[in-house]
């Protein structure tokens, strides 16, 4: 699909540039609230463009909004417009909407149309991060969501505890330069602020994803009980099967896999032979944590995940235990770790390395691993 480029962006910045001087200079000393506020007008139209570009580039994958351009930025936009909102001076913007016979309570235009969507929106993706996603990614690299959206719901916070400190508190002893046009709380974000703490508050100790890292259980060996005494048959030749497929249920996710079972000579060795440079994880520098579970950010180790297998992206080559990469495969078309498209062939039948040939590879890497 088309995505938008820079110099889409760089029109509309011109634009609302050209509406800033000319709202901030006319025919009188600047005004920098003016000028101000419509730069961030233009800034809105911006990160929408960015937000609506970004949403549709992932949905053609079936992917989810699980980036902090979804969860962090937009709860940041949100602060920062309901923050602007005592500091904005366009008239049909600025006027109160609302009488709520509060002096410290006001209902704009700017709030409801710059602010609320933003609220609505951001309040969300902190409840996706606790109910719904298994990492966030950001900064080219994939972390806990329970964990982040934590992080955001405190960041929210401080935000808006520092911001009225200062509107109420401080602003007289500071040198702005911006005129404060009225002195008052967002009573939206106050209370898109409680809902967040309380679904930190529900779901914060809850796991946000299923535990899927319980080893399987042991099979269960019957003795043979013994059979009544048949009449004798004449020996007949039997031919026994060099593959036999045995059905194997993963406990954990519940989705059924056929285990191959290959009946040789006690003799005969079966060897796993893998290129170690297939399973080194691209980066100059290596650290352990390029060798942990993209999704449950654990190391591989026997005996627990024998049986559990390991896939490795072919783009980044960061490891996924097998079951959990192919419960995210049923519903993403791109990898959890470098953000790349998946191959078709591979969501349906990746690759898959045993857990014991993935850590003798990390032995032979040890000598490049930092830290």
């Amino acid at each position: 699909m088309a995505r938008l480029r820079w110099f889409h962006y760089l029109i509309v910045l011109l634009i609302f540039l050209v509406l800033a001087v000319l709202a901030g200079i006319p025919l009188r000393p600047p005004e920098t609230n003016s000028f101000w506020s419509w730069m961030l007008v233009g800034t809105w139209v911006m990160f929408g463009m960015k937000l609506a570009d970004s949403a549709a580039y992932i949905r053609s994958f079936n992917s989810m909004q699980n980036h902090a351009l979804f969860v962090f930025w937009t709860n940041f936009a949100a602060l920062v417009f309901s923050a602007w909102g005592n500091f904005v001076t366009i008239p049909f913007l600025a006027d109160p909407i609302v009488d709520l016979h509060v002096s410290w309570i006001v209902v704009n235009s700017w709030t409801l149309l710059f602010s609320v969507p933003y609220l609505i929106y951001g309040t969300y993706s902190i409840y996706a991060c606790f109910r719904r996603y298994f990492y966030v990614y950001i900064f080219g690299r994939s972390v806990n969501s329970k964990k982040f959206g934590l992080a955001v719901v405190v960041f929210n916070f401080i935000f808006e505890t520092l911001y009225l400190a200062f509107i109420f508190f401080w602003f007289g002893s500071v040198d702005v330069p911006l005129d404060l046009v009225s002195r008052h709380v967002d009573p939206f974000g106050i209370s898109f602020l409680l809902v967040a703490i309380i679904i930190a508050a529900r779901f914060g100790r809850s796991p946000s994803i299923p535990d899927i890292s319980a080893p399987l259980p042991s099979p269960v060996r019957e003795r043979p009980r013994p059979q009544p005494a048949a009449a004798p048959r004449p020996a007949q030749p039997v031919a026994q099967p060099a593959r036999v497929a045995q059905p194997a249920r993963s406990w954990d996710t519940g989705m059924a896999r056929r285990v191959s079972v290959r009946v040789a000579a006690p003799e005969a060795v079966r060897v796993e032979r893998v290129n170690i440079d297939e399973l080194r994880p691209k980066g100059s520098v290596l650290s352990k944590e390029d060798f942990k579970c993209i999704f449950c950010f654990n190391l591989p180790k026997v005996p627990d995940d024998e049986l559990r297998g390991i896939v490795i992206c072919p783009s980044c080559r960061h490891p996924a235990h097998a079951d959990e990469f192919k419960e995210w495969a049923k519903s993403s078309g791109l990898c959890s770790r470098c953000d790349a498209k998946l191959p078709e062939t591979f969501r349906k039948r990746p690759r898959i390395v045993s857990v014991k040939v993935y850590l003798d590879a990390m032995k032979r890497l040890s000598s490049q691993i930092k830290g």
